[in-house]
């Protein structure tokens, strides 16, 4: 008997020992979990209030530097700017001039694309070339000619106007050169008969291209301004 007094107070004992285990455990969880909730409540509200008194970013406008075309120019090109005060209009003669289809045609060799401009748009100015270094062609011609005709793309700038923007050819030395090849053109006509009044001898007209202003300069080539020549069958 007095055994199974001493065992029962054991057993009973041991559960007092872990009801309260359980009671302290229980309010030592509780007691975490409400400092979590405290602190997180405690974050949001200072997260919410950093964002309300936060000020917007100011959206600011573009400067006139920004927005110019010019803000950056060469100053060469800004000294050498002439603007005529009445464009000239191209007059084109007795010159033929073909669709962008048959242009394309009439030289698969230069462009695969149909053509917005006329044949001396996307010429590398040769008659400029001995004005400039041969070492310093190549290379303008590599960094600005040869990327547009592995992409075979229309250019963003006649070659010439980039050319002579680059290397700063006056217009006079550009008048002379042109009149040059004209007059290169006409030797070839009379001594081999050569028929100069297509396209592809056309003349560069500097008063254009000194305007380094390229809406003009793109009006006035463009090929869609032309009464266009049938090519023959």
């Amino acid at each position: 008997m007095k055994k199974r007094i001493i065992a029962v107070l054991i057993v009973f004992a041991v559960l007092t020992t872990g009801i309260v285990a359980y009671a302290l455990n229980r309010d030592d969880y509780d007691s975490v979990s409400e400092e979590n909730t405290v602190k997180d409540t405690t974050e949001s509200k200072e997260n919410n209030e950093s964002s309300e008194t936060e000020p917007a970013t100011e959206v600011t406008e573009p400067t006139a530097e920004e927005t110019d075309p010019t803000a950056e120019e060469d100053p060469w090109v800004t000294e050498n700017r002439v603007i005529p005060e009445v464009i000239p209009d191209f007059v084109q003669g007795d010159m033929k001039v073909y669709s962008p289809s048959d242009a394309l045609k009439v030289n698969p060799y230069n462009f695969t694309f149909l053509p917005t401009y006329r044949d001396i748009y996307y010429w590398a100015p040769t008659c400029l070339v001995d004005l400039v270094d041969r070492e310093e062609y190549g290379a303008w011609r590599r960094e600005v000619v040869i990327p547009n005709e592995i992409e075979n793309i229309e250019p963003q700038e006649m070659y010439t106007v980039s050319f002579i923007k680059h290397f700063h050819i006056s217009k006079e030395d550009f008048e002379q050169a042109c009149e040059s090849k004209r007059l290169c053109f006409e030797d070839f006509r009379d001594r081999c008969g050569e028929d100069i009044t297509d396209e592809g001898h056309e003349i560069y007209n500097a008063d254009i291209i000194y305007t380094f202003d390229n809406e003009i300069i793109n009006n006035y080539y463009r090929r869609d301004i032309c009464e266009y020549t049938e090519l023959a069958e």
